[in-house]
């Protein structure tokens, strides 16, 4: 069971280290590092944990050498035997195959584990890590696709890298966004799907060349909707600023679908989005919050980011990651006043 649980979990991609986060669970608590709650577990109780604990590493051990001695045995049988048929041998070649197979998908897995922490940490050497062990091409879709589909990648520091203006994460930012499709796709259900992946950063010139990207994909894949990617550009600025507005609590008082329209009007009526598609994303986004893919608590957590400067500020309330918590009457005084200014700078 021990060898099946490490084959079908640890040495797959897809899967959880089940048998790597037991062993090291029993080893904590054997040790006595496992945090546990004080008032749940008696002394005597503890003792007597951490001895059933070490007997379990104990029985694991044995387990896996038994385990090992007989598949020894067994290959030892096979070439003693005299005559052994053609069978036989190719039994034992495929074995040892498939035991050598997943001897490299553990080792893959391990480093694919340990170039995801890199990146986690500092996006540039992750990446040089990535390349350098060959697990993506050193070209801006290769590492587009690995920042798309790879799980377990912080999704702050996806955003953050993919806002930066060099010139390689600037590809990669180009190549992901070509990579997503919007043919046919209202709008508002169109940037849900860009936003899944990843939390957009807290800088403004970072949120500019994301957007703007987004926009330019957009109307490329639907030329009839808007004149120009301007128009949409601007809409996806305020379904952003719509979406804090609607699900913050600290957000007071509430967009009227009035002003969500007329904060969209400009001068030349042909540069405006219809009205009847701006009243349906108004009670789109106003029903359903706009989350990442598998986060039920999107806008109460922070970005790693942190903004700088009066401009970083105002542009923080754009970024879907106000915080949920209780302020207090000064902390709230500030975030009220912090968005009545972005309010008013994006409607001049």
């Amino acid at each position: 069971m021990l060898v099946d649980i490490f084959v079908n979990y640890d040495c797959d991609l897809e899967a959880p280290n089940l048998f790597e986060r037991m062993v090291t669970a029993l080893s904590k608590i054997a040790q006595g590092t496992q945090n546990t709650d004080p008032n749940a577990v008696a002394v005597s109780q503890t003792a007597s944990i951490k001895g059933s604990s070490l007997q379990a590493l104990v029985s694991v051990l044995k387990s896996l050498v038994e385990w090992e001695e007989s598949h020894k045995e067994f290959k030892l049988n096979n070439n003693q035997q005299e005559g052994s048929s053609v069978e036989d041998s190719f039994e034992v070649k495929s074995r040892e195959d498939v035991t050598s197979n997943f001897e490299k998908a553990k080792a893959h897995k391990s480093t694919l584990e340990a170039a995801i922490a890199e990146f986690n940490r500092k996006p540039a050497k992750g990446l040089e890590y990535l390349i350098s062990n060959k697990l993506v091409e050193n070209k801006p879709t290769s590492v587009a696709q690995f920042l798309k589909n790879t799980p377990n990648l912080d999704k702050a520091v996806i955003g953050d890298y993919l806002g930066q203006h060099e010139e390689f994460p600037l590809a990669v930012m180009h190549a992901y966004v070509d990579s997503m499709k919007f043919s046919g796709m209202k709008f508002d259900i169109a940037i849900r799907e860009f936003l899944k992946g990843f939390r957009l950063p807290g800088e403004a010139q970072k949120i500019d060349r994301i957007m703007e990207k987004f926009a330019e994909r957009y109307c490329a894949d639907n030329p009839s909707l808007f004149k120009n990617a301007d128009t949409a550009y601007v809409l996806a600025y305020a379904v952003i600023m719509l979406n804090t507005d609607a699900h913050n609590p600290i957000v007071w008082p509430k967009m009227s679908k009035s002003d969500f329209v007329r904060m969209n009007a400009r001068d030349d009526a042909d540069e405006c989005a219809p009205r009847e598609l701006l009243e349906e994303i108004y009670d789109s986004i106003v029903k359903e919050e706009i989350k990442m893919k598998d986060d039920t608590t999107f806008i109460g957590k922070s970005s790693r980011q942190k903004p700088e400067g009066e401009e970083g500020r105002l542009v923080s309330i754009l970024n879907l990651a106000l915080p949920r918590r209780k302020l207090s009457e000064d902390a709230k005084s500030e975030s009220e006043a912090i968005i009545k200014k972005t309010q008013a700078i994006f409607r001049n």
